[in-house]
Protein backbone atom coordinates (compact mmCIF):
# COMPACT_ATOMS: atom_id res chain seq x y z
CA UNK A 1 0.00 0.00 0.00
CA UNK A 2 1.69 3.70 -0.96
CA UNK A 3 1.15 6.57 0.81
CA UNK A 4 1.33 10.04 0.20
CA UNK A 5 3.20 12.56 1.86
CA UNK A 6 1.99 15.88 2.24
CA UNK A 7 4.62 18.69 0.91
CA UNK A 8 5.42 21.29 3.00
CA UNK A 9 6.13 24.67 1.57
CA UNK A 10 9.67 26.05 3.25
CA UNK A 11 8.58 29.25 0.86
CA UNK A 12 7.62 32.13 2.99
CA UNK A 13 4.18 34.05 2.43
CA UNK A 14 4.15 36.96 0.25
CA UNK A 15 4.30 40.38 1.72
CA UNK A 16 1.99 42.94 -0.20
CA UNK A 17 1.98 46.73 -0.81
CA UNK A 18 -0.61 48.75 -1.98
CA UNK A 19 -1.25 52.40 -3.18
CA UNK A 20 -4.22 53.87 -4.59
CA UNK A 21 -4.15 56.69 -6.60
CA UNK A 22 -7.55 59.12 -7.97
CA UNK A 23 -8.48 60.23 -11.14
CA UNK A 24 -11.65 62.12 -10.16
CA UNK A 25 -13.94 59.28 -9.07
CA UNK A 26 -11.92 56.66 -10.91
CA UNK A 27 -8.91 54.94 -8.76
CA UNK A 28 -6.05 52.78 -10.13
CA UNK A 29 -4.40 50.72 -7.16
CA UNK A 30 -0.76 49.31 -7.40
CA UNK A 31 0.07 45.95 -5.35
CA UNK A 32 3.72 45.05 -5.04
CA UNK A 33 4.46 41.35 -3.81
CA UNK A 34 7.59 40.53 -2.50
CA UNK A 35 8.72 37.69 0.03
CA UNK A 36 11.57 39.25 2.49
CA UNK A 37 11.45 42.42 4.08
CA UNK A 38 14.70 43.36 3.00
CA UNK A 39 14.15 42.30 -0.71
CA UNK A 40 15.25 44.83 -3.66
CA UNK A 41 12.69 44.10 -6.33
CA UNK A 42 9.36 42.78 -6.44
CA UNK A 43 8.14 39.19 -7.41
CA UNK A 44 5.47 40.31 -8.89
CA UNK A 45 3.02 43.78 -9.48
CA UNK A 46 -0.57 44.24 -10.57
CA UNK A 47 -2.70 47.08 -10.95
CA UNK A 48 -6.51 47.59 -11.31
CA UNK A 49 -9.01 50.28 -12.25
CA UNK A 50 -12.21 50.76 -10.32
CA UNK A 51 -14.29 53.54 -11.72
CA UNK A 52 -17.23 55.14 -9.85
CA UNK A 53 -15.60 55.09 -6.93
CA UNK A 54 -17.11 56.77 -3.31
CA UNK A 55 -16.61 60.19 -3.11
CA UNK A 56 -14.11 61.24 -0.20
CA UNK A 57 -15.51 61.59 3.21
CA UNK A 58 -13.12 62.99 6.35
CA UNK A 59 -13.34 60.06 8.95
CA UNK A 60 -14.63 57.24 6.23
CA UNK A 61 -11.81 56.86 3.90
CA UNK A 62 -12.01 53.16 3.81
CA UNK A 63 -15.62 53.97 1.75
CA UNK A 64 -13.95 55.59 -1.38
CA UNK A 65 -10.27 53.38 -1.01
CA UNK A 66 -11.37 49.82 0.69
CA UNK A 67 -13.25 48.60 -2.51
CA UNK A 68 -10.08 49.07 -4.64
CA UNK A 69 -8.02 47.75 -1.96
CA UNK A 70 -10.20 44.85 -2.22
CA UNK A 71 -9.96 44.00 -6.02
CA UNK A 72 -6.42 44.43 -6.41
CA UNK A 73 -5.82 42.01 -3.93
CA UNK A 74 -7.81 39.31 -5.95
CA UNK A 75 -4.78 39.95 -8.60
CA UNK A 76 -3.22 37.71 -6.38
CA UNK A 77 -4.74 34.13 -4.94
CA UNK A 78 -2.14 32.94 -2.78
CA UNK A 79 -1.80 34.06 0.98
CA UNK A 80 -0.26 36.84 2.35
CA UNK A 81 2.07 37.29 5.38
CA UNK A 82 0.82 41.34 5.51
CA UNK A 83 -0.44 44.26 3.99
CA UNK A 84 0.96 47.58 3.91
CA UNK A 85 -1.28 50.26 2.90
CA UNK A 86 -0.53 54.37 2.60
CA UNK A 87 -3.05 54.87 5.62
CA UNK A 88 -3.90 54.55 9.22
CA UNK A 89 -4.98 51.63 10.76
CA UNK A 90 -6.60 52.93 13.67
CA UNK A 91 -7.47 56.85 13.73
CA UNK A 92 -6.73 57.50 17.31
CA UNK A 93 -5.33 56.17 20.61
CA UNK A 94 -8.97 54.63 21.47
CA UNK A 95 -9.26 52.22 17.99
CA UNK A 96 -11.43 54.39 16.02
CA UNK A 97 -11.08 52.21 13.17
CA UNK A 98 -9.39 53.32 10.05
CA UNK A 99 -8.87 51.74 6.42
CA UNK A 100 -6.32 49.61 8.12
CA UNK A 101 -8.78 48.21 10.43
CA UNK A 102 -11.11 47.52 8.14
CA UNK A 103 -9.15 45.38 5.55
CA UNK A 104 -7.34 43.75 9.02
CA UNK A 105 -11.10 43.12 9.74
CA UNK A 106 -12.49 41.92 5.84
CA UNK A 107 -9.65 39.38 6.28
CA UNK A 108 -10.96 37.95 9.62
CA UNK A 109 -7.94 39.37 11.00
CA UNK A 110 -5.84 36.66 9.65
CA UNK A 111 -3.33 38.91 7.64
CA UNK A 112 -1.32 41.28 9.97
CA UNK A 113 -1.84 45.14 8.13
CA UNK A 114 0.67 47.72 8.35
CA UNK A 115 -0.07 51.17 7.86
CA UNK A 116 2.58 53.77 6.90
CA UNK A 117 1.35 57.08 6.45
CA UNK A 118 3.52 60.56 5.37
CA UNK A 119 1.61 62.56 7.25
CA UNK A 120 -0.32 62.54 10.82
CA UNK A 121 -3.70 62.61 10.92
CA UNK A 122 -5.31 65.06 12.63
CA UNK A 123 -3.56 65.62 16.32
CA UNK A 124 -3.51 61.98 16.49
CA UNK A 125 -0.18 60.73 18.57
CA UNK A 126 -0.59 57.08 18.78
CA UNK A 127 1.76 56.19 15.50
CA UNK A 128 4.89 55.60 15.53
CA UNK A 129 7.23 57.78 13.99
CA UNK A 130 9.79 56.23 11.76
CA UNK A 131 12.20 57.83 10.61
CA UNK A 132 14.62 56.52 7.70
CA UNK A 133 17.27 57.58 5.73
CA UNK A 134 18.80 61.24 6.46
CA UNK A 135 14.89 62.26 6.66
CA UNK A 136 13.62 64.47 9.26
CA UNK A 137 10.40 63.80 8.04
CA UNK A 138 8.76 60.35 10.22
CA UNK A 139 6.31 58.14 8.51
CA UNK A 140 3.59 57.01 10.82
CA UNK A 141 3.11 53.31 11.25
CA UNK A 142 -0.38 52.16 12.68
CA UNK A 143 -0.46 47.83 12.67
CA UNK A 144 -3.35 45.55 13.77
CA UNK A 145 -2.03 41.91 13.78
CA UNK A 146 1.05 43.18 15.06
CA UNK A 147 2.31 45.22 17.37
CA UNK A 148 2.76 49.06 16.18
CA UNK A 149 6.48 48.37 17.33
CA UNK A 150 7.31 45.62 15.20
CA UNK A 151 5.27 47.06 11.95
CA UNK A 152 7.82 49.87 12.53
CA UNK A 153 10.57 47.44 12.61
CA UNK A 154 9.83 45.45 9.72
CA UNK A 155 9.34 49.12 7.67
CA UNK A 156 12.30 50.03 9.22
CA UNK A 157 14.19 46.79 7.91
CA UNK A 158 12.62 47.35 3.99
CA UNK A 159 15.05 48.26 1.46
CA UNK A 160 15.75 52.24 0.66
CA UNK A 161 18.04 54.97 1.73
CA UNK A 162 15.53 57.69 1.57
CA UNK A 163 12.57 57.87 4.12
CA UNK A 164 10.05 55.90 2.05
CA UNK A 165 11.32 51.98 1.20
CA UNK A 166 11.51 51.16 -2.10
CA UNK A 167 8.97 48.80 -2.42
CA UNK A 168 6.15 50.86 -1.49
CA UNK A 169 7.34 53.62 -3.34
CA UNK A 170 7.42 51.15 -6.12
CA UNK A 171 3.26 50.43 -5.25
CA UNK A 172 2.78 54.30 -5.85
CA UNK A 173 4.55 54.72 -8.75
CA UNK A 174 2.90 52.03 -10.98
CA UNK A 175 -0.45 53.29 -9.49
CA UNK A 176 0.48 57.17 -10.11
CA UNK A 177 2.00 56.07 -13.72
CA UNK A 178 -1.43 54.36 -14.54
CA UNK A 179 -3.68 57.26 -13.63
CA UNK A 180 -0.98 59.85 -15.85
CA UNK A 181 -1.30 57.35 -18.74
CA UNK A 182 -5.15 57.37 -18.36
CA UNK A 183 -4.95 61.25 -18.19
CA UNK A 184 -2.39 61.01 -22.00
CA UNK A 185 -4.60 58.98 -23.14
CA UNK A 186 -7.93 60.94 -23.00
CA UNK A 187 -6.35 63.94 -24.24
CA UNK A 188 -4.84 62.50 -27.77
CA UNK A 189 -6.94 62.92 -30.57
CA UNK A 190 -8.51 60.06 -32.44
Amino acid sequence: MATCAKRISLDPLMLAAIDVQYDGNDARAGLVLFRHWGDTTATATYTHWMTDCANYTPGNFYLRELPVILEVLTKYPGPLDSIIVDCYVNLDQHGTPGLGQRLFDHHGGNIPVIGVAKSRYRDSQHAIELRRGESHRPLFVTAAGISAADAANRIASMHGRHRIPELIKLADRIARQAVAKKRIDRCRPV
